[in-house]
């Protein structure tokens, strides 16, 4: 309130000094110390009551010779304990002295507060409206700031929680991230050994576990490389690094690609920039972003491809669409599923043909780099990958819902067919089409429906889907309304949640709040992708349209 009241001053003048020095003494208040050092912010306070007029109200005076003399206190009873030891040995009443004097210095920016806290001449209680919304509007902000920071907080500590017990099994040696396995191993391709024999698997688990791996409880079998060899192309810019310096820098490239995707997906769904700002924003704050960020989860570098690609792909700039999808098979599981249908729709039309082909040519370079490095990669990265179920604990939703493998998979069948169908349907639409958007962001929501996940990492895939929701509100009926309005909480329910966990750690309530709150927050990120599939569903199939206004005259039945 203080600095709002001198925001147009300058700052030579005495009210805005006095702010300022204001702020200096409710640092020191507010901020615990360890020593004494610190109270040397209280110079340009003294400084500002020892130059200043002591005129204004008689409470204002009274503060000001307080502040001066609680000041000169700690100096006064410091020269005269140093008087008392020049002339004898340490008595008690020295050691008093000294207690006293120590006592004024941690008191002293208390001292000085109301000093500068009372206003120098009478003001009227009675705030304008102006001042009041001013007032509400900074108690919101800090309040969000502070929300804020207990939500990445409480998010940190969840991503990082298998990587501290890791760290903790191997007597507190290294910390390891997601990243470390692919910089390893791009070092190990470099020079010529194989990432996927058992003694390199062997290596990363002495280096991880603080032991090299023994098969049976104690062993760690998901400690293997599961990337292909190319993706030595997405940790190029870490490998001449050390690890603690790339870990680093890749959480913030991460971060960048994440939010660089949720701008382009906006900004291509029509959204204004301030708009697209506020998605990035959003998008930062998910916490499958949260996850890759703190974890440098490479599926960051993925999502950043396939969103581009298919941006790129609705400016009609087909050759960079093929090759960002060519980048994102670093993550097969991630981007096969939102590149099949990209591909097939390319087929559909010669001027698309550049899409495919720079795709394929891509690839091939990729494939041709693999084998550079590994000779004879395939076998056993398709025996690593069939071994990733086995090792990781996958959560299929499908499965989970229906209560069954069999009704799953019907269910799986169900979801492709809604697919194909919107896809069917865009088949000669033009990319830049919103129907076009649409299909696909309901492939994105499609592929974080049915594919297993070990984790919530790849579900940062659903920003894409999430944004289309939001442009198609709308246009939408009434039934895609209520779907969207569903998917838009259950996305931002975890939020809040985690912040609480959060508030409720510095409380002190943790043990009372925390289970509750967190087992909402995964809940609602475990269901996310039912919400945001059924709300970008089309009620109402394309098929069911053209038989419905068919003619039933040859004529019509021939169109």
């Amino acid at each position: 309130w203080r600095w709002w009241r001198v925001r147009s001053l300058p700052f030579r003048s005495p009210e805005v000094l006095r702010a300022f020095s204001l702020t200096c003494v409710c640092t020191l208040v507010l901020v615990p110390d360890v020593s004494f050092y610190h109270r040397a912010l209280l110079l340009a306070p003294l400084v500002t009551l020892a130059v200043q007029p002591r005129a204004g109200t008689a409470l204002a005076r009274s503060c000001h010779r307080l502040a001066l003399l609680g000041a000169a206190a700690p100096v006064a009873l410091l020269a005269f304990a140093a008087l008392l030891l020049a002339r004898g040995p340490e008595t008690e009443f020295v050691v008093a002295i000294l207690s006293a004097s120590e006592a004024s210095l941690i008191a002293l920016p208390l001292v000085l507060l109301p000093a500068f806290l009372v206003p120098t001449t009478p003001v009227s209680f009675v705030a304008p409206r102006r001042t009041l919304r001013a007032a509400g509007r900074g108690a919101a902000a800090l309040a969000a700031a502070a929300a804020g920071v207990a939500y990445v907080q409480v998010s940190g500590d969840a991503a990082l929680s298998h990587l501290r017990a890791a760290y903790l099994e191997s007597g507190r040696t290294f910390f390891s991230s997601d990243l470390f396995q692919p910089w390893y191993a791009g070092r190990a391709m470099l020079a010529g050994v194989n990432p996927y024999s058992p003694a390199f698997a062997s290596q990363l688990h002495q280096i991880v576990y603080g032991r090299p791996f023994a098969p049976g409880p104690a062993g760690h079998a998901e400690m293997q490389f599961f990337y292909p060899p190319f993706v030595a192309l997405s940790v190029a810019p870490f490998l001449p690094l050390p690890f603690d310096a790339a870990r680093f820098l890749a959480a913030a490239l991460l971060a960048l690609a994440v939010g660089a995707a949720a701008w382009l997906w906006a900004r291509t769904s029509g959204f204004t920039r301030r708009a697209s700002v506020v998605a990035v924003v959003l998008g930062l704050l998910f916490f499958p972003t949260q996850e890759i960020v703190w974890i440098q989860q490479l599926s960051g570098l993925a999502v950043f491809f396939v969103i581009a690609a298919f941006a790129a792909a609705s400016r009609r700039r087909y050759a960079l669409s093929g090759a960002l999808v060519a980048l994102a098979f670093v993550k097969p599981q991630l981007s096969l599923i939102p590149a099949a249908p990209l591909l097939l729709w390319s087929l559909a039309h010669r001027r698309r043909w550049p899409l495919w082909i720079s795709c394929a040519v891509a690839t091939a370079a990729q494939l041709v780099l693999a084998e550079l490095l590994v000779p004879g990669w395939i076998a056993p990265f398709l025996t690593t990958t069939r071994s990733y179920g086995a090792v990781n604990q996958a959560d299929w939703l499908p499965g989970l819902l229906t209560g069954s493998a069999g009704a799953g998979a019907a269910l799986c069948l169900v979801i492709a067919a809604v697919t194909a169908a919107a896809w069917w349907r865009c088949r000669h639409v033009d990319a830049a089409d919103p129907r076009w958007l649409h299909a696909a962001a309901l492939t994105f929501a499609a592929r974080s429906l049915v594919v297993p996940d070990v984790s919530y990492y790849n579900r940062a895939l659903l920003i894409a889907p999430l944004i289309t929701a939001l442009s198609l509100l709308p246009r939408a009926g009434a039934t895609r309304r209520v779907a969207t309005h569903l998917a838009l909480v259950v996305s931002s329910l975890h939020l809040p949640l985690l912040a609480f966990v959060g508030v409720a750690r510095w409380s002190g309530l943790a043990d009372l709040l925390s289970p509750a709150l967190t087992s909402g927050a995964q809940v609602s990120l475990f269901l996310l992708p039912v919400f945001v599939f059924t709300c970008l569903t089309p009620f109402r199939l394309p098929v069911l349209r053209l038989a419905r206004s068919a003619s039933p005259s040859p004529v019509g039945v021939a169109a």
